[in-house]
């Protein structure tokens, strides 16, 4: 069974090729705010996971509480004060976790409709 993958590149073109109709004007608008709330997920989600990391490697924890996130938070803000290095690492990581966040909304939708 062939599966339908979006990327960021057709989510933006589906946006705007909806855009030119009055009907599909709303659609795009339903799109873009479902496209910024998966971007604003990636980046907290960016994170949790810079902070399960750390645990890991600190205490050998599974468990992340917030301070393991807010360690997490304040590592990606001085990574990417880092000038060319910094600025790929925290982009690497922003896509993991956007990946992640959108291979897990699609493993839900699986489920849902094999029900």
């Amino acid at each position: 069974m062939q599966t339908l993958r979006f990327s960021r590149v057709s989510i933006v073109v589906a946006a705007v090729a909806l855009a030119v109709s009055l009907v599909g004007l709303y659609l795009s608008f339903l799109l873009w705010m479902a496209y910024g709330l998966l971007l604003l997920a990636a980046g907290v989600y960016s994170c949790v996971l810079t902070g399960a990391f750390l645990a890991r490697l600190a205490k050998k924890e599974v468990r992340v509480g917030w301070k393991w996130v807010t360690l997490g938070t304040v590592v990606i803000f001085v990574i990417s004060f880092i000038p060319i290095l910094g600025w790929v690492a925290v982009a690497l990581l922003y896509l993991a976790s956007l990946g992640a966040l959108a291979m897990s909304a699609a493993r839900g939708a699986r489920s849902k409709m094999r029900v």
